[in-house]
């Protein structure tokens, strides 16, 4: 099987933990790319739009990690609502790299399941959005 396209290769990073983490992302031309994307990467997907790798404590020590996450998007879930909750799931790893101990007993919220709080955060942060749009505010992007 071929890898997918990627149409679009960047990171986007943070030092709000006391420590540079990045985030690699890529942005493809549909959903099924996405998926065979994350199949290539040895994920049992069947359909998502979106999906993020977090490396957490699964991988070498975050200090030799060039990047502690791959968010892959579909260029329809470009939105508030799936950036928020992909997003979400890649700051929790960085969260636990940086703040919780190793041996954490978090580890297991914290290290894949929080798909409750994606979702919460996602659906707040879009909820949210739409709203200060629908009244005139248009969010602006940090410049960083």
């Amino acid at each position: 099987m071929t890898a997918p396209e990627i149409l679009h290769r960047f990171s986007v990073s943070s030092s709000a933990t006391g420590n540079r983490r990045s985030v690699l992302v890529h942005v493809y031309k549909d959903k099924a790319d996405v998926v065979r994307s994350a199949r290539n990467y040895g994920m049992s997907v069947d359909s998502a739009g979106a999906i993020t790798n977090s490396f957490g404590y699964r991988h070498p020590a975050p200090e030799h990690m060039r990047h502690m996450a791959i968010i892959r998007l579909a260029e329809s879930q470009l939105d508030s609502n799936t950036l928020a909750h992909e997003v979400t799931h890649a700051a929790l790893h960085i969260y636990f790299a940086d703040c919780c101990k190793w041996d954490s007993r978090a580890r297991v919220h914290i290290d894949g399941a929080n798909e409750e709080l994606a979702y919460l955060v996602g659906d707040l942060t879009g909820a949210l959005h739409y709203e200060l749009r629908d009244r005139g505010y248009l969010i602006p992007a940090n410049s960083y």
